[in-house]
């Protein structure tokens, strides 16, 4: 992380464990998951354009999306560009073609 923005992160990241108390945000994975959505989140619609997070079902990925996405909502009065959204894929197989189908939440 960039040393101006440790404190803030830090900051955001103990008021998002304050306001989650049955979510575990303290194991390094989850803390650098957590600091990609908020570099991201904090970027203009000049910036980053997409954030791609892979890996297994069931890991929490959505839940800390989600949850990071309120407190950045939050700490910044409510104020998140329309183009962020969440979109969970999933490798599916058809006839031995790979296909992705695509759920996309605003």
């Amino acid at each position: 992380m960039v040393a101006g923005a440790d404190q803030t992160f830090a900051q955001f990241l103990q008021q998002l464990q304050a306001e989650n108390p049955d979510a575990d945000f303290s194991p390094e994975p989850v803390r650098q998951l957590v600091y990609r959505y908020w570099q991201s989140l904090d970027k203009d619609d000049k910036g980053r354009t997409a954030t791609l997070v892979e890996g297994p079902a069931g890991w929490g990925k959505d839940f800390i999306l989600d949850r990071t996405i309120r407190r950045w909502q939050s700490s910044n009065s409510g104020n998140i560009s329309p183009s962020h959204r969440s979109s969970t894929s999933m490798p599916t197989r058809t006839s031995g073609l790979p296909w992705w189908t695509a759920s996309t939440r605003p």
